[in-house]
């Protein structure tokens, strides 16, 4: 089940409750741990009421002071917080094995580079080599000719 992030900040504090015992609670009770955690004034009514719908909370008392002014916080609290603590848990590992293999890819396509920049260079190296011996030859076959030209009998 999907829970909204104002959800489940109620929900871990109602766990913790239950967990303390506190099995009995209202609005009025929790309102400042919810506000701790971020939640306006203005939505803990509506977050209380999902609470309700998912099984969160069960026995509600309306009463002249205002919605949810009792409540009972059921097991399923601490249930549910477990479930969320363990799916974030679930996503840290899989974002960090996320990381890991981006890394790892990063590390290859560098290695890649380095190793594609390395052939670069032998074969510029290779080709410069190569163009030096075909001058030398070159020299060698003038000279050649030039000597041969120069112990001619006409010259």
């Amino acid at each position: 089940m999907r829970y909204t992030s104002e959800e489940m900040a109620c929900i871990d504090i109602l766990a913790q409750l239950f967990e303390k015992g506190q099995i009995e609670s209202g609005r009025l009770q929790c309102e400042p741990a919810f506000r701790a955690v971020g939640i306006l004034p203005d939505r803990v009514i509506p977050v209380l009421t999902a609470l309700e719908e998912h099984g969160i909370i069960s026995g509600v008392t309306h009463s002249n002071l205002g919605q949810f002014t009792m409540f009972r916080i059921t097991s399923r609290a601490v249930e549910v917080s477990r479930e969320i603590a363990f799916s974030k848990q679930e996503q840290a590992e899989r974002k960090s094995l996320l990381q890991v293999q981006f890394r790892r890819e990063q590390e290859e396509r560098e290695w890649r580079e380095a190793q594609r920049r390395e052939d670069l260079r032998r074969a510029e190296e290779q080709r410069k080599e190569d163009l030096e011996w075909k001058l030398r030859q070159e020299a060698k076959v003038n000279r050649q000719f030039f000597e041969c030209l120069a112990s001619s009998p006409g010259n």
